[in-house]
């Protein structure tokens, strides 16, 4: 017994030592009375692991977000794809690693990867294609500097990003995407205030109470301030500003709108799509439209009593006195109804399975739905459907464009600084394209101003021909797409690389030094000035033919001789 029992002890620490399968296997040959009495209890501890806190053991990273997926590119029209192409944004994630790590090949992965494949980029940046760890003991993983370096590219344009413009607007609103009433995911109107957190119960206190807990200097401030609003107010007689006044609060009231919903985008699937939604819906939510239909019945009728009580000269609260019954065959009455007026059907079946606004060709009133709903999709995504991600992408989180930008050496610069970038095309090739290409921070960009970029030479050049550009405008599209609006600086030039304006060009031959500006120490140029004329002396031609004639006549007669 004792012979087993070493022996047991050995193969267990050789199985630690090594993660072998096979002594694993011989291991288990083992029957339980075999096993030392510590080892059992270990056995069974390990047996009792879940698989979550297995993993949590062995691996150091737990768990990489999965792929995202592209968006499906049309079938109906020619459009060119490749495998090795860098796509529209990223679907992995990208890992990095400190140089001291990256020196032993540490990437926080259970297994190192290759030091030698890892150190030999510039940029140790990479993406695990497969799962982070596979029975083969293998990682597949790829370089991931192509968005990695245009994130950073982008972020030294400093630029931010903002919603698309409404149809038919002519000048830029510039919204930005992070507004409080645009920057939502859910469809309450109202935050929960937890009234143990000090900072937000501030939120739902009222006037009173926030003046006790101000500090006396300012509730001195804050006295003050009344009474001049309040001597202002009496003086100020005009009905303009009594019209202000009074459309201030209303203004404020504004209902927050959304970027996402659960329901599916109905513009934008097909009928295969479609009659599978349909086919999801479960007998407890037809109950549940029903109630909501219920519902809106009661609050119609309701209304229609309030409004028969005003005309007889009674107060509201008689008219609300008795409830209100609704039978079920009222309530299909009701829906029979319903399906006659999509204005009133409409946004109430978007609002139940919380479907986004479809495209609206006209701002009419005619529309019989007439947009019931205000939210984000129906004034900014109208044509294309909601984002598929938050509409700054995370790729920028200013909120505001009104900053200076402080040089250290001349100190705060007014605008935007112009960028480097690459002309891709010069003109427009055809109608559907009206505006030439730039290549801006690794990202295609537009010309809004639709005009040929002259100026361009045609010998070719490594890499495309070079530019100075002002970005201005970023936003990103229904796909996760980013458009960048940029345009030529036709006044700037690049040198090493670093947008440079044409009038330091000029200055700089100003400031040659002395030995440089006088002709006299200059060594003079064998180069003829162009636009110059030289004038012939004739005496001189004459001369030289008489010479040429001489030496022509005596080497005759040195051959005769």
């Amino acid at each position: 017994m004792i012979d087993r029992n070493v022996r047991a002890s050995k193969l267990w620490y050789e199985l630690f030592a090594q993660d072998s399968f096979e002594k694993c296997s011989r291991l288990l040959s083992f029957e339980e009375s075999d096993l030392p009495i510590g080892l059992a209890v270990v056995a069974m501890s390990a047996a009792r692991l879940s698989p979550s806190a297995n993993l949590l053991r062995n691996s150091r990273l737990f768990a990489i977000p999965s792929a995202l997926p592209l968006p499906v590119a049309p079938t109906y029209t020619e459009t060119r794809s490749s495998d090795t192409a860098t796509t529209i944004y990223p679907i992995r994630a990208a890992l990095e690693t400190p140089k001291t790590s990256l020196k032993r090949g540490d990437w926080g992965l259970k297994r190192a990867l290759p030091i030698k494949t890892t150190t030999k980029t510039g940029t140790p940046t990479f993406r695990i294609r497969g799962g982070i760890d596979t029975p083969q003991h293998t990682a597949d993983f790829e370089s991931a500097a192509d968005h990695v370096i245009n994130l950073k590219k982008f972020q030294e344009l400093d630029l931010r990003i903002t919603l698309p413009d409404e149809k038919g607007r002519v000048k830029r609103d510039n919204l930005s995407p992070f507004a409080p009433d645009l920057d939502n995911t859910t469809v309450d109107t109202v935050p929960v205030i937890v009234q143990q957190d000090e900072p937000t119960a501030w939120l739902k206190a009222s006037e009173t109470q926030r003046v006790s807990k101000l500090p006396e200097h300012l509730k001195i401030t804050l006295e003050q301030f009344k009474e001049d609003m309040a001597v202002e107010a009496e003086s100020d007689e005009s009905p303009a500003a009594g019209i202000e006044a009074t459309a201030a609060p209303s203004s404020t009231k504004s209902e927050k709108r959304r970027w996402r919903y659960t329901g599916p985008y109905l513009a934008g699937i097909t009928q295969y799509e479609f009659d599978k939604f349909l086919s999801k819906i479960t007998a407890k939510e037809r109950g549940a439209f029903r109630d909501k239909v219920k519902q809106h019945l009661i609050s119609q009728r309701t209304t229609e009593r309030r409004s028969k009580a005003l005309d007889e000269g009674l107060s509201e609260e008689s008219a609300t006195q008795s409830a209100i019954t609704v039978t079920e065959e009222e309530v299909t009455e009701h829906l029979r109804y319903l399906r006659s007026e999509p204005g009133q059907f409409g946004p109430l079946i978007a609002t139940f399975f919380d479907l986004a606004d479809g495209p609206q060709q006209e701002l009419s009133g005619s529309d019989p739905w007439s947009y019931g709903r205000d939210t984000i999709t129906a004034l900014r995504y109208r044509q294309t459907g909601p984002p598929t991600t938050h509409p700054s992408a995370g790729l920028s989180y200013q909120y505001s464009g009104r900053y200076v930008l402080n040089d250290v050496k001349i100190g705060p610069i007014e605008g935007r600084q112009p960028a480097a970038g690459r002309i891709l095309q010069s003109s427009a090739l055809n109608e559907t394209q009206a505006r030439p290409l730039l290549g801006v921070a690794g990202f295609v960009a537009s010309n809004p101003n639709k005009q040929e970029i002259g100026n361009v030479k045609w010998d070719p050049v490594p890499g495309g021909p070079r530019c100075v550009v002002s970005p201005t405008a970023a936003l990103v599209g229904q796909s996760g797409k980013l458009e960048i609006q940029a345009s030529v600086k036709t006044n700037w030039h690049l040198k090493d690389n670093v947008p440079t304006p044409d009038s330091e060009k000029k200055s700089s031959g100003e400031q040659l030094p002395a030995a440089a500006r006088s002709r006299s120490l200059r060594t003079p140029s064998l180069r003829r000035s162009p636009g110059t004329r030289v004038n012939i002396d004739m005496d001189l031609v004459e001369e030289m033919d008489r010479l040429n004639r001489s030496a022509s006549q005596s080497s005759n007669l040195t051959g005769r001789v």
